[in-house]
């Protein structure tokens, strides 16, 4: 029964310690812009309809966006994040999760990213409006250091009724 206990406590140890070679905690902060692209409600909405949430009016917006998560197996993170948007003097928080995968592992590599959230924005309503968003494209990555990398991606911004083109430009430490 010791030697099981032993085995088992050991193999435990050794699972632990490998998973923390795979596994690392990475943090990001970047700074975007978002540009009106496409309104999403294309019907008549009904006599209770408050109208859009943001301008429909070309424009440029605004993101300071932080998020943190793990790194798992080099290729893929998983984390939470929080932007701070303006779009042509109205501003809002969003909350989301973070995906990203990358294609490579090496120093030079593109990436897929998908973020899922939520989006409140202080505008003309009293109080401000709530949505959900959900931001996804493309990117490229540059390894500078072990840890660090300069990350650039454009994508579709879908929030508060509307879509927006998004490009932003980060690093990771």
């Amino acid at each position: 029964m010791k030697k099981m206990i032993i085995l088992l406590l050991l193999t435990i140890s050794y699972l632990i310690c490998d998973a923390q070679e795979k596994v690392k905690f990475e943090s990001t902060a970047s700074v975007g812009t978002f540009s009106y692209f496409l309104a999403l409600v294309m019907v008549d909405p009904g006599p209770n309809w408050r109208g859009y949430y943001l301008p429909r009016e070309p424009g440029t917006g605004l993101l300071l966006t932080s998020t943190n998560g793990i790194r798992v197996f080099e290729n893929f993170h998983f984390g939470v994040g929080i932007s701070y948007a303006n779009f042509r003097a109205i501003s809002g928080l969003m909350i989301f999760g973070d995906i990203r995968a990358d294609f490579s592992k090496k120093p030079f590599s593109m990436f897929l990213y998908v973020n899922p959230g939520y989006s409140h924005f202080w505008n003309q309503y009293e109080g401000g409006t709530d949505t959900g968003m959900f931001d996804f494209g493309i990117g490229v990555r540059h390894k500078i250091f072990v840890k660090s990398k300069v990350l650039f991606s454009i994508g579709l911004l879908s929030t508060q009724m509307n879509s927006y083109l998004s490009s932003k430009l980060g690093y990771t430490f």
